[in-house]
């Protein structure tokens, strides 16, 4: 963002979630699979409405 920072480098907040992230995993390891399987959650409802708007924009 306005050469604040290189690209690809990643932001203070990214940093500080990964280090909490890791910190929870390290508490209680069932952590991971809830995360990951949220991030599937996600990462699927993302995909759906973008192929919804893909479609919705052909179909123009």
């Amino acid at each position: 963002m306005f050469g604040l920072v290189a690209p690809g480098e990643p932001l203070a907040f990214d940093r500080l979630a990964a280090a909490e992230i890791r910190a929870a995993i390290e508490v209680d390891p069932r952590t991971a699979g809830r995360l990951s399987m949220w991030v599937r959650r996600l990462l699927g409802e993302a995909l759906s409405q973008a192929g919804r708007a893909a479609g919705a924009r052909s179909s123009r």
